[in-house]
């Protein structure tokens, strides 16, 4: 009786730890929307919300600002604003097209740094009338005035299709010739830890299920 108890306990410390493994290494997402301007009734308008992602991907999303003329200014920001955990430093977004009105615009910037080096917030500026501009003109006409950009047309929709990725970590040094090499704990080799986990642990329940018999 006491040994299918021992071993009911070491089954659910195997469960536990498997779980243990799943959760830390869960994505997580910060919510995020693609914003624009009016610059008439200075009038902010936003797409809707979308996750980003530590797992990364690839995504088109659009901004509709319901007839309205809008500016050229378009960036992509945390809707809290707030500074971006630690897993998302390091992130890059690669701006795949840029669309006005159904018309291209050429990026002349392709890669951005997801976290904003001064802020420590996701923010990522693709156009900005006042300074800089990192599109020219594709189908969709634009104009320069002084230090200040412009369209050429009524503008009153944006696309966007980007990707986001996340580089390797850091390759550890090596251990020691002496010292047993360290199981990695990235994301890509979960499966793995759990899996030796709990084969730990049901090494020691074999040890202590041949223990008893000797002992009877």
């Amino acid at each position: 009786m006491k040994i299918r108890k021992f071993f009911a306990a070491v089954a659910a410390a195997a469960v536990a730890v498997s779980a243990m493994a799943i959760n830390t290494f869960a994505a997580e997402t910060v919510s995020c929307k693609l914003y624009s301007q009016n610059t008439e009734s200075w009038t902010l308008y936003e797409s809707d919300a979308f996750d980003i992602s530590t797992d990364g991907g690839d995504y088109n999303v659009t901004l509709d600002a319901g007839g309205e003329n809008l500016y050229i200014t378009l960036y992509i920001k945390d809707v809290n604003g707030a500074e971006a955990p630690e897993a998302f430093k390091g992130g890059i977004v690669t701006i795949n097209s840029i669309t006005a009105n159904g018309k291209s615009l050429t990026p002349t910037k392709t890669e951005y740094e997801l976290v904003n080096p001064d802020s420590g917030v996701i923010d990522v500026c693709m156009i900005n009338g006042w300074a800089d501009t990192f599109v020219e003109a594709g189908d969709c006409p634009m104009s320069e005035e002084g230090d200040s950009y412009s369209f050429g047309e009524p503008v009153n929709t944006f696309e966007v299709n980007f990707s986001v990725s996340f580089g390797d970590a850091p390759a550890a040094d090596a251990p020691a010739a002496e010292e047993a090499p360290v199981a990695e704990t990235t994301s890509a080799s979960t499966g793995n830890t759990t899996a030796a986990a709990v084969a730990a642990v049901m090494a020691v329940a074999g040890t202590a299920a041949i223990a008893s018999r000797k002992r009877k």
